[in-house]
Order: C-alpha cells, then structure tokens, then sequence
C-alpha cells in the first residue's frame, strides 16, 4: 500500500494569484467587488480552495478547466 497517496494526506488549503482585476473582463470585475465590497482595487486578488491533491495537481486541474467551477484559475491565474 503506497503511504504517500494524496488520499491519505488530508487536505490542504491552497491560494492562486490572479492577474490585476483590471484584467478581468468587466462582467468579473463586478463580480469580484460584489463578493468583497471592501477596497481591493490596489490589491492582488487570490483564488483560495481546499483539496486533497497536491497544491500543483489542482492548479494543473483548474487550468484544464477540470472541476474549475467559475473558471477564476483558468481564465486569470498567473
């Protein structure tokens, strides 16, 4: 039995930085403030999830488009 299989390391809580909002299409841009009115304008904006994968295994995922839900990673992860 392999010990070192990502199911029997638990989960772990993982960040993507984004590109600059301005970036973002302004449908997203919209999104992004409705979901956090507080000023972020100058700030870098993160993508956080949990997984049981390891942090690259994800990211590789969501830059697939695999389980990426909104797609945050895909269309703006750096």
């Amino acid at each position: 039995m392999n010990t070192n299989s990502s199911r029997n390391l638990g989960s772990i809580v993982y960040a993507v930085m984004l590109v600059p909002l301005e970036k973002f299409t302004l449908a997203h841009q919209r999104r992004v403030l409705k979901d956090n009115p507080q000023e972020i304008t100058k700030k870098r904006v993160f993508y956080v999830g949990q997984t049981g994968l390891t942090a690259q295994q994800r990211y590789e995922q969501h830059r697939a488009g695999y389980k990426a839900g909104r797609k945050w990673v895909m269309y703006y992860g750096m």
